[in-house]
């Protein structure tokens, strides 16, 4: 009976040397991700909390931009508790269903002056998310010589929206100029001025704490309608998407 069970034993003893060394190995293996999280944390902790907040607004950026890229969601499905003020471009949101019509407070020819018409809408839905997306109808409106009006008349018009809603976030998105054929073939200069009305958004941004959303490099020729002015439906995604990158949780 003994020799049995010390043959026993001698069998058994390279197997469970096996098992001993796979669970040690899964051990130490659990042991190092563990240490990779609590420094990956630890190195999180560290950064200042503007820092800390792009690091996760980049990784919840990625994370969506991978959604939407294997077409798990639409990047409409992340809008959320939200309005957008604009002008006939932003009424494309609507007319190429993307959006209710609800949410979005523009009209054909409106422009920053025509903010406090949607008043009673706003304080209906009392938005946590508030996007200012005008264009080029205060190029004639409001002449870049008067830039001091013009950042006056944008700051203003913003802070009397927040005066009932201080909580919000507010967003402007800057000026997406005219195609290059209109530009040049206009008798209107003014649509030369984009830029210089786009660093004067940036700056009421900067003094007030809002975000500044840059279009600059997302409109291509082919995304323009053949007026020049408006955008093709193709478009829209792609401006919706540099929306929801800068909305803050």
């Amino acid at each position: 009976m003994k020799r049995k069970t010390r043959n026993r034993l001698i069998l058994f003893a390279p197997l469970l040397c096996v098992a001993l060394g796979a669970c040690l190995f899964n051990f130490a293996k659990d042991t190092t991700s563990t240490i990779k999280g609590v420094s990956y944390i630890k190195k999180l902790e560290e950064k200042p909390t503007k820092a800390l907040s792009r690091t996760l607004t980049d990784i919840r950026n990625d994370e969506q931009e991978r959604l939407i890229q294997n077409g798990t969601i639409s990047v409409f499905d992340l809008f959320h508790d939200y309005v957008i003020y604009g002008d006939s471009r932003v009424c494309g949101f609507v007319e190429n269903g993307f959006l209710p019509a609800s949410r979005i407070f523009a009209k054909a020819g409106d422009g920053i002056r025509s903010i406090p018409s949607w008043d009673e809408q706003l304080n209906a839905l009392k938005p946590a998310h508030i996007y200012f997306l005008y264009g080029i109808n205060e190029l004639d409106e409001i002449k870049l010589d008067k830039g001091a009006d013009y950042k006056e008349e944008y700051t203003t018009s913003i802070r009397k929206v927040m005066s009932s809603l201080p909580e919000s976030h507010i967003y402007v998105c800057s000026i997406i100029p005219v195609s290059s054929e209109i530009s040049e073939s206009k008798a209107n200069r003014s649509y030369e001025d984009v830029p210089a009305y786009n660093r004067i958004l940036e700056d009421i941004c900067d003094e007030n704490g809002w975000t500044f959303i840059n279009m600059d490099t997302y409109v291509s020729a082919s995304y323009y309608q053949a007026d020049g002015i408006h955008f093709k439906k193709e478009f829209y995604p792609i401006w919706a998407q540099s929306l929801i990158a800068a909305t803050e949780d």
